[in-house]
């Protein structure tokens, strides 16, 4: 069961108030991404910066048949 809201003083304001158990666990999760500012790393990238700029290089170490000699280059069979 989920409810939405708005945090008002720093206080849960649910959109449509509902009767909700006393001491009832529950789970506050932001919706909204400008409120939390992204992780970054000592050099102020995201990872997913990180990643596409880890992708890019490592295609040019990648062997052209890679496809379809995977297992030759990961257990060593022979190649097709």
């Amino acid at each position: 069961m989920s409810f939405r809201g708005r945090v008002q003083g720093g206080i849960v304001v649910l959109d449509e108030p509902r009767p909700l158990p006393e001491g009832a666990a529950v789970r506050v999760e932001i919706l909204s991404a400008e409120l939390e500012p992204p992780l970054l790393d000592e050099d102020g990238r995201t990872l997913g910066e990180k990643d596409s700029t880890t992708r890019e290089r490592s295609q040019d170490f990648r062997p052209a048949d890679l496809a379809q000699n995977h297992d030759h280059y990961l257990h060593g069979t022979t190649k097709k």
